[in-house]
């Protein structure tokens, strides 16, 4: 089981955009909870574990437009992620606070996480074709 601290640090690590927004589940022991990545940076993501449900239909809306946000408030547990419970709140972000656009990417590691990817693809090109070989 993992211990859950308070996150004191700056808002400014709590800053970006949201990636993979989850509808919301329920645990087993009946608790509804939802989760999705924050983007930090052009090539990062952050998973976010949020158990305020009021709050998931503006985050499905910011994702929608995809307008950047800050979280507040957030705790953050032994793995390292971000708790987003009754007491967090998320507001817009000013524009001029994020220095990178939102990534259409989405991440296959934590979708597949059996997925073995080779480390180089060569590609062969045709007119008619493409072939990818190891």
């Amino acid at each position: 089981m993992s211990t859950i601290k308070s996150d004191n640090t700056n808002s400014d690590n709590h800053r970006g955009y949201i990636q993979n927004l989850s509808p919301i589940k329920r645990s087993r022991n009946q608790n509804q909870w939802f989760d999705f990545d924050r983007q930090t940076s052009p090539s990062k993501l952050r998973r976010v574990v949020g158990f305020n449900i009021a709050s998931h239909s503006t985050l499905q809306e910011h994702k929608a437009s995809k307008t950047a946000i800050t979280l507040q408030n957030t705790k953050k547990n032994d793995n390292n992620q971000i708790i987003f419970n009754q007491q967090s709140m998320v507001r817009v972000a000013p524009t001029f606070d994020i220095d990178f656009d939102i990534s259409p990417s989405v991440n296959l590691k934590r979708l597949y996480p059996q997925l073995s990817l080779p480390k180089r693809l060569h590609l062969k090109s045709s007119p008619h074709f493409k072939s990818i070989r190891k």
